[in-house]
């Protein structure tokens, strides 16, 4: 669940001086469900490229698929690390 908040954070930069960690940005360590609830969600997305490859030619598209759903995979595990029940 994600704020435009700024979490206590403090970053150095290069320059030395310190700011807030955007929330974009936070690292989220998983527990034990989270890390189950990201293997369940790549199974998923495995299981929709599996099934496309057997009805869709290799090619330009293919590709963009392919990376597209590289990408929606990345954000939905990103959504899921979000909510605090599934961080350490």
């Amino acid at each position: 669940m994600t704020t435009g908040e700024e979490v206590s954070v403090e970053m150095s930069s290069s320059s030395g001086e310190s700011f807030p960690m955007s929330p974009l940005f936070r690292v989220h360590r998983l527990n034990e469900v989270g890390l189950r609830k990201a293997e369940a969600i790549a199974e998923v997305f495995n299981r929709c490229l599996f099934d496309l490859q057997s009805v869709c030619a290799e090619g330009r598209e293919f590709s963009i698929v392919k990376t597209k759903l590289e990408e929606a995979a990345f954000f939905a595990k990103k959504s899921m690390a979000n909510v605090r029940e599934n961080q350490q």
